[in-house]
Protein backbone atom coordinates (compact mmCIF):
# COMPACT_ATOMS: atom_id res chain seq x y z
CA UNK A 1 0.00 0.00 0.00
CA UNK A 2 1.67 3.36 -1.26
CA UNK A 3 0.11 6.15 -1.12
CA UNK A 4 1.26 9.62 -1.61
CA UNK A 5 -1.59 12.23 -0.34
CA UNK A 6 -2.20 15.92 0.87
CA UNK A 7 -4.52 16.00 3.86
CA UNK A 8 -4.90 12.69 5.73
CA UNK A 9 -5.21 9.16 5.47
CA UNK A 10 -7.42 7.13 8.04
CA UNK A 11 -7.25 3.27 8.76
CA UNK A 12 -9.84 1.07 10.66
CA UNK A 13 -10.67 -2.40 11.47
CA UNK A 14 -8.01 -3.57 8.21
CA UNK A 15 -5.78 -6.26 8.23
CA UNK A 16 -3.06 -6.53 5.79
CA UNK A 17 -1.07 -9.74 5.32
CA UNK A 18 1.84 -9.42 3.56
CA UNK A 19 3.86 -12.50 1.07
CA UNK A 20 6.33 -10.65 0.16
CA UNK A 21 9.09 -7.82 0.12
CA UNK A 22 8.84 -4.22 0.06
CA UNK A 23 6.85 -1.64 2.27
CA UNK A 24 2.99 -2.47 3.70
CA UNK A 25 2.12 1.38 4.33
CA UNK A 26 4.23 3.74 2.83
CA UNK A 27 3.20 7.00 2.74
CA UNK A 28 4.66 10.84 1.89
CA UNK A 29 3.13 14.44 2.37
CA UNK A 30 4.60 17.36 0.56
CA UNK A 31 6.23 19.86 3.30
CA UNK A 32 3.31 21.95 5.09
CA UNK A 33 2.59 23.34 8.47
CA UNK A 34 -1.00 21.85 9.29
CA UNK A 35 -1.42 20.83 13.05
CA UNK A 36 -4.23 19.00 11.60
CA UNK A 37 -3.41 14.91 12.12
CA UNK A 38 -3.24 13.42 8.84
CA UNK A 39 -2.82 9.66 9.62
CA UNK A 40 -4.77 7.39 12.14
CA UNK A 41 -5.03 4.14 12.81
CA UNK A 42 -7.21 2.02 14.88
CA UNK A 43 -7.80 -1.78 15.17
CA UNK A 44 -5.53 -1.99 12.08
CA UNK A 45 -3.15 -5.13 11.57
CA UNK A 46 -0.26 -5.93 9.46
CA UNK A 47 1.81 -9.20 9.72
CA UNK A 48 3.51 -11.63 7.54
CA UNK A 49 1.26 -14.92 5.92
CA UNK A 50 4.82 -16.29 4.13
CA UNK A 51 7.43 -18.79 6.09
CA UNK A 52 9.82 -17.88 3.47
CA UNK A 53 13.59 -16.25 3.67
CA UNK A 54 12.00 -12.90 3.11
CA UNK A 55 9.45 -10.14 4.65
CA UNK A 56 9.01 -6.75 3.78
CA UNK A 57 11.24 -3.50 4.05
CA UNK A 58 9.03 -1.97 6.75
CA UNK A 59 5.39 -2.52 7.86
CA UNK A 60 4.38 1.63 8.08
CA UNK A 61 6.76 4.43 6.71
CA UNK A 62 5.70 7.73 7.15
CA UNK A 63 7.82 10.90 5.44
CA UNK A 64 6.64 14.66 6.58
CA UNK A 65 3.98 13.41 8.44
CA UNK A 66 2.69 16.13 10.63
CA UNK A 67 0.34 14.67 13.05
CA UNK A 68 -0.36 10.59 14.19
CA UNK A 69 -3.32 9.09 15.96
CA UNK A 70 -2.63 5.19 15.99
CA UNK A 71 -4.85 3.05 18.22
CA UNK A 72 -4.49 -0.96 18.83
CA UNK A 73 -2.19 -1.26 15.50
CA UNK A 74 -0.39 -4.17 15.34
CA UNK A 75 3.11 -4.42 12.91
CA UNK A 76 3.93 -8.12 12.80
CA UNK A 77 6.64 -9.49 11.20
CA UNK A 78 7.84 -13.26 10.88
CA UNK A 79 9.57 -15.20 13.38
CA UNK A 80 9.78 -17.92 11.49
CA UNK A 81 12.39 -16.21 9.55
CA UNK A 82 14.54 -14.94 12.31
CA UNK A 83 18.34 -16.84 12.50
CA UNK A 84 18.69 -15.90 15.89
CA UNK A 85 22.87 -16.43 15.51
CA UNK A 86 22.81 -13.31 13.81
CA UNK A 87 23.61 -10.37 16.25
CA UNK A 88 20.24 -8.38 14.09
CA UNK A 89 18.55 -11.37 12.76
CA UNK A 90 15.13 -9.88 11.56
CA UNK A 91 13.92 -9.55 8.01
CA UNK A 92 11.55 -6.92 8.88
CA UNK A 93 13.55 -3.71 8.89
CA UNK A 94 11.43 -1.73 11.19
CA UNK A 95 7.72 -1.72 12.15
CA UNK A 96 7.09 2.08 12.23
CA UNK A 97 9.36 4.53 10.61
CA UNK A 98 9.26 8.46 10.34
CA UNK A 99 11.22 10.62 8.33
CA UNK A 100 11.23 14.38 8.03
CA UNK A 101 12.86 15.39 4.83
CA UNK A 102 13.77 19.16 5.39
CA UNK A 103 15.84 20.47 8.74
CA UNK A 104 13.80 24.08 8.30
CA UNK A 105 10.53 22.75 9.91
CA UNK A 106 9.45 20.11 12.36
CA UNK A 107 6.79 17.84 12.47
CA UNK A 108 4.81 17.99 15.60
CA UNK A 109 1.70 16.20 17.36
CA UNK A 110 2.66 11.84 17.49
CA UNK A 111 0.43 9.89 19.98
CA UNK A 112 0.72 6.02 19.84
CA UNK A 113 -1.85 3.96 22.53
CA UNK A 114 -1.99 0.12 22.47
CA UNK A 115 0.86 -0.57 19.68
CA UNK A 116 2.26 -3.96 19.36
CA UNK A 117 5.55 -4.23 16.93
CA UNK A 118 6.89 -8.06 16.90
CA UNK A 119 10.05 -9.56 14.88
CA UNK A 120 11.59 -6.40 13.30
CA UNK A 121 14.89 -5.08 13.26
CA UNK A 122 13.82 -1.79 14.53
CA UNK A 123 10.26 -1.24 16.37
CA UNK A 124 10.04 2.59 16.51
CA UNK A 125 12.33 4.75 14.16
CA UNK A 126 12.88 8.29 13.88
CA UNK A 127 14.67 10.28 11.59
CA UNK A 128 14.89 13.95 11.55
CA UNK A 129 12.90 17.05 13.20
CA UNK A 130 10.14 15.53 15.22
CA UNK A 131 8.02 17.32 17.93
CA UNK A 132 5.70 15.73 20.88
CA UNK A 133 5.64 11.91 20.75
CA UNK A 134 3.50 10.24 23.53
CA UNK A 135 3.74 6.01 23.17
CA UNK A 136 1.51 4.27 26.18
CA UNK A 137 0.49 1.05 26.44
CA UNK A 138 2.61 -0.40 23.79
CA UNK A 139 5.17 -3.05 23.27
CA UNK A 140 8.03 -3.42 21.02
CA UNK A 141 9.15 -7.33 21.67
CA UNK A 142 11.57 -9.65 18.80
CA UNK A 143 13.23 -6.59 17.79
CA UNK A 144 16.57 -6.13 17.97
CA UNK A 145 17.05 -2.08 18.99
CA UNK A 146 12.90 -1.15 20.16
CA UNK A 147 13.34 3.01 19.63
CA UNK A 148 15.79 4.67 17.76
CA UNK A 149 15.65 7.99 17.25
CA UNK A 150 18.20 10.28 15.14
CA UNK A 151 17.13 13.35 15.90
CA UNK A 152 17.70 17.20 14.55
CA UNK A 153 21.41 18.19 15.61
CA UNK A 154 20.46 21.93 15.38
CA UNK A 155 16.94 21.54 17.51
CA UNK A 156 16.98 18.50 19.12
CA UNK A 157 13.49 16.44 18.98
CA UNK A 158 11.73 17.72 22.00
CA UNK A 159 8.79 15.23 24.39
CA UNK A 160 9.81 12.32 23.65
CA UNK A 161 7.13 9.77 26.06
CA UNK A 162 7.27 6.65 27.10
CA UNK A 163 5.01 5.09 29.42
CA UNK A 164 3.42 2.12 31.07
CA UNK A 165 5.01 0.20 28.34
CA UNK A 166 7.16 -2.80 27.57
CA UNK A 167 10.69 -3.43 25.46
CA UNK A 168 11.85 -6.29 25.06
CA UNK A 169 15.39 -6.51 22.73
CA UNK A 170 18.19 -8.34 21.85
CA UNK A 171 21.26 -5.58 21.57
CA UNK A 172 19.27 -2.34 22.35
CA UNK A 173 16.00 -1.45 24.01
CA UNK A 174 16.23 2.61 23.51
CA UNK A 175 18.71 4.50 21.34
CA UNK A 176 18.52 7.98 21.02
CA UNK A 177 20.60 11.10 19.63
CA UNK A 178 19.69 14.65 19.77
CA UNK A 179 16.47 14.50 22.10
CA UNK A 180 16.02 16.76 24.25
CA UNK A 181 13.90 15.97 27.61
CA UNK A 182 13.14 11.98 26.82
CA UNK A 183 10.77 10.88 29.65
CA UNK A 184 10.27 7.03 30.50
CA UNK A 185 7.82 6.41 33.18
CA UNK A 186 6.72 3.09 34.72
CA UNK A 187 8.18 1.03 31.87
CA UNK A 188 9.71 -2.25 31.72
CA UNK A 189 12.99 -1.88 29.21
CA UNK A 190 14.23 -5.89 28.68
CA UNK A 191 17.78 -6.69 26.45
CA UNK A 192 16.92 -10.42 26.08
CA UNK A 193 18.88 -13.73 25.15
CA UNK A 194 17.46 -15.59 22.19
CA UNK A 195 20.40 -17.81 20.02
CA UNK A 196 23.19 -16.28 20.53
CA UNK A 197 24.13 -13.20 23.18
CA UNK A 198 24.72 -10.27 22.01
CA UNK A 199 26.63 -7.14 24.06
CA UNK A 200 24.67 -3.66 24.34
CA UNK A 201 22.76 -1.61 26.47
CA UNK A 202 19.49 -0.72 27.56
CA UNK A 203 19.27 3.07 27.18
CA UNK A 204 21.98 4.71 24.89
CA UNK A 205 21.73 8.35 25.74
CA UNK A 206 24.11 10.71 22.80
CA UNK A 207 23.43 14.75 23.36
CA UNK A 208 19.99 14.09 24.96
CA UNK A 209 19.32 16.91 28.06
CA UNK A 210 17.33 16.56 30.53
CA UNK A 211 16.37 12.73 30.46
CA UNK A 212 13.79 11.38 33.11
CA UNK A 213 13.68 8.13 33.89
CA UNK A 214 11.35 7.22 36.79
CA UNK A 215 9.86 3.83 38.15
CA UNK A 216 11.12 1.86 35.17
CA UNK A 217 12.92 -1.16 35.30
CA UNK A 218 15.98 -1.94 33.10
CA UNK A 219 17.13 -5.96 32.87
CA UNK A 220 18.82 -8.32 31.32
CA UNK A 221 19.65 -12.09 31.43
CA UNK A 222 22.47 -12.44 28.68
CA UNK A 223 25.35 -13.79 29.83
CA UNK A 224 28.94 -13.84 29.32
CA UNK A 225 28.54 -10.44 27.73
CA UNK A 226 29.05 -6.76 27.93
CA UNK A 227 25.86 -4.77 28.76
CA UNK A 228 25.09 -1.47 30.53
CA UNK A 229 21.62 -0.18 31.79
CA UNK A 230 22.23 3.75 30.79
CA UNK A 231 24.76 4.33 29.33
CA UNK A 232 25.39 8.08 28.18
CA UNK A 233 28.12 10.28 26.20
CA UNK A 234 29.63 13.63 27.48
CA UNK A 235 27.06 15.74 26.02
CA UNK A 236 23.66 14.35 27.93
CA UNK A 237 23.15 16.91 30.92
CA UNK A 238 20.51 17.45 33.93
CA UNK A 239 19.12 13.67 33.56
CA UNK A 240 17.08 12.24 36.13
CA UNK A 241 17.06 8.17 37.59
CA UNK A 242 14.43 8.03 40.07
CA UNK A 243 12.85 4.73 41.69
CA UNK A 244 14.22 2.78 38.93
CA UNK A 245 15.33 -0.96 39.30
CA UNK A 246 18.63 -2.42 37.70
CA UNK A 247 18.39 -6.27 37.53
CA UNK A 248 21.59 -8.97 36.11
CA UNK A 249 23.89 -6.72 34.52
CA UNK A 250 26.62 -8.16 35.92
CA UNK A 251 28.61 -10.68 33.62
CA UNK A 252 31.75 -8.70 32.94
CA UNK A 253 33.77 -6.40 34.03
CA UNK A 254 32.76 -3.51 32.60
CA UNK A 255 28.58 -4.10 32.80
CA UNK A 256 26.65 -1.27 34.78
CA UNK A 257 23.58 -0.73 36.35
CA UNK A 258 24.34 3.24 35.19
CA UNK A 259 27.38 3.75 33.48
CA UNK A 260 27.37 8.12 32.99
CA UNK A 261 29.47 10.19 31.03
CA UNK A 262 27.22 13.43 30.72
CA UNK A 263 27.27 15.80 33.76
CA UNK A 264 24.46 17.20 36.15
CA UNK A 265 22.24 14.45 36.76
CA UNK A 266 20.42 13.10 39.91
CA UNK A 267 20.63 9.73 40.32
CA UNK A 268 18.26 8.59 43.79
CA UNK A 269 15.97 5.81 46.03
CA UNK A 270 16.75 3.53 42.86
CA UNK A 271 17.58 -0.52 43.70
CA UNK A 272 20.45 -1.94 41.47
CA UNK A 273 19.99 -6.10 41.98
CA UNK A 274 23.13 -8.41 40.40
CA UNK A 275 25.14 -5.42 39.00
CA UNK A 276 28.79 -5.72 38.20
CA UNK A 277 28.71 -1.90 39.09
CA UNK A 278 25.70 -0.44 40.25
CA UNK A 279 26.87 3.16 39.27
CA UNK A 280 29.34 4.89 37.60
CA UNK A 281 30.51 8.36 37.05
CA UNK A 282 32.88 9.93 34.80
CA UNK A 283 30.96 13.44 34.39
CA UNK A 284 30.93 16.21 36.79
CA UNK A 285 28.71 17.89 39.20
CA UNK A 286 25.99 14.83 39.92
CA UNK A 287 24.31 14.52 42.83
CA UNK A 288 23.90 10.86 44.01
CA UNK A 289 20.94 10.01 46.71
CA UNK A 290 20.68 7.43 48.38
CA UNK A 291 20.05 3.93 46.00
CA UNK A 292 19.60 0.44 47.61
CA UNK A 293 22.10 -2.56 46.11
CA UNK A 294 21.66 -6.15 46.61
CA UNK A 295 24.72 -8.43 45.03
CA UNK A 296 27.22 -6.22 43.14
CA UNK A 297 29.92 -6.60 42.86
CA UNK A 298 30.75 -2.12 43.99
CA UNK A 299 27.91 0.12 44.01
CA UNK A 300 29.11 3.25 43.29
CA UNK A 301 32.59 4.13 41.04
CA UNK A 302 33.37 8.02 40.94
CA UNK A 303 36.07 9.24 38.57
CA UNK A 304 34.05 12.30 38.20
CA UNK A 305 34.79 15.47 39.54
CA UNK A 306 32.78 17.77 41.98
CA UNK A 307 29.75 15.19 41.90
CA UNK A 308 28.44 14.92 45.37
CA UNK A 309 27.10 11.56 46.82
CA UNK A 310 24.86 11.79 49.65
CA UNK A 311 26.17 9.87 52.77
CA UNK A 312 24.64 6.57 53.71
CA UNK A 313 23.78 6.88 57.18
CA UNK A 314 23.28 3.91 59.66
CA UNK A 315 21.90 5.53 63.63
CA UNK A 316 21.30 3.09 66.13
CA UNK A 317 21.87 2.95 69.89
CA UNK A 318 24.21 1.21 71.20
CA UNK A 319 24.73 -0.73 74.52
CA UNK A 320 28.84 -0.62 75.59
CA UNK A 321 29.65 -3.15 78.24
CA UNK A 322 32.77 -2.17 80.03
CA UNK A 323 34.38 -4.97 82.07
CA UNK A 324 37.53 -3.74 83.37
CA UNK A 325 37.41 0.32 84.76
CA UNK A 326 40.61 2.43 83.03
CA UNK A 327 40.96 5.37 81.40
CA UNK A 328 41.77 4.51 78.22
CA UNK A 329 38.82 1.80 76.30
CA UNK A 330 37.83 0.77 72.75
CA UNK A 331 34.66 0.45 71.99
CA UNK A 332 33.43 -2.53 68.73
CA UNK A 333 30.20 -1.74 67.26
CA UNK A 334 29.13 -4.23 65.17
CA UNK A 335 27.23 -3.41 61.63
CA UNK A 336 24.41 -4.79 60.00
CA UNK A 337 25.25 -6.90 57.04
CA UNK A 338 24.20 -5.10 53.42
CA UNK A 339 24.20 -1.29 54.95
CA UNK A 340 27.67 -0.66 53.81
CA UNK A 341 30.12 -1.60 50.59
CA UNK A 342 33.14 -0.78 52.26
CA UNK A 343 34.78 0.24 55.85
CA UNK A 344 32.76 3.64 56.79
CA UNK A 345 34.19 6.93 56.32
CA UNK A 346 32.68 8.73 59.02
CA UNK A 347 32.21 7.85 62.46
CA UNK A 348 30.58 9.42 66.25
CA UNK A 349 29.36 8.46 69.67
CA UNK A 350 27.82 10.43 71.98
CA UNK A 351 26.36 9.30 75.60
CA UNK A 352 22.59 8.92 75.50
CA UNK A 353 22.07 9.06 79.16
CA UNK A 354 23.35 11.80 81.34
CA UNK A 355 24.87 10.20 83.85
CA UNK A 356 27.40 8.58 81.21
CA UNK A 357 31.29 9.47 81.66
CA UNK A 358 33.10 12.07 80.54
CA UNK A 359 34.97 10.88 77.05
CA UNK A 360 37.09 11.90 74.18
CA UNK A 361 35.67 9.45 71.46
CA UNK A 362 37.94 9.07 68.13
CA UNK A 363 37.28 6.99 65.33
CA UNK A 364 39.26 4.14 64.08
CA UNK A 365 38.75 3.63 60.55
CA UNK A 366 42.13 1.85 59.88
CA UNK A 367 40.83 -0.62 62.90
CA UNK A 368 37.02 -0.75 61.22
CA UNK A 369 35.76 -3.37 58.59
CA UNK A 370 32.25 -3.57 57.29
CA UNK A 371 30.97 -5.49 60.09
CA UNK A 372 32.30 -3.67 62.81
CA UNK A 373 33.14 -0.07 63.59
CA UNK A 374 36.18 0.79 66.13
CA UNK A 375 36.25 4.03 68.42
CA UNK A 376 38.78 4.32 70.78
CA UNK A 377 37.81 6.08 74.35
CA UNK A 378 40.11 8.36 76.08
CA UNK A 379 38.64 9.70 79.74
CA UNK A 380 40.31 12.84 82.85
CA UNK A 381 38.99 10.16 84.96
CA UNK A 382 38.18 6.38 85.22
CA UNK A 383 35.75 4.92 83.74
CA UNK A 384 33.67 2.44 85.68
CA UNK A 385 32.91 -0.63 84.74
CA UNK A 386 29.19 -1.08 83.68
CA UNK A 387 26.88 -0.78 81.02
CA UNK A 388 26.29 2.55 78.94
CA UNK A 389 23.92 3.70 76.29
CA UNK A 390 25.47 5.60 73.54
CA UNK A 391 24.41 6.85 70.18
CA UNK A 392 26.71 5.46 67.33
CA UNK A 393 26.53 7.60 63.73
CA UNK A 394 28.31 6.15 60.94
CA UNK A 395 28.51 7.20 57.31
CA UNK A 396 29.53 6.26 53.86
CA UNK A 397 29.02 6.82 50.30
CA UNK A 398 29.15 3.35 49.77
Amino acid sequence: MKTSIINGSEVSRLSVAIQGDGIAVDASWSLMTSNSPQFITERFRIYSSSNANFCWEGAVRLVNCNGVRMSKTQLHGNPLESSLAAADPYTMKYGLQFVNQTDALGLISFFIDSLTVMCASRGIQVYGWHEGFEIVNSELVQVNTGIEVYGNATHANPDFFYLNSHIEARERAVNLSNVFKPKFIGCDLFKSTFGTPVSGVVVGLNQCNFASFIGTTFSSNDASVSEQGIITDANSYHGNVTGCSFIGFDNTSDSSGINLAGGEWIISSNNFYLCNAGIRIYGSNNEIGINHYKDCTSWLSDAGLSSLAHLREYINDYTWTVTTSGPDQAILVPIPSGIFKGVPEYGDITPVTAGGPMMWVSYDRAGSTTSQARFLVKSSTSIAAGNYILGVILKSKN
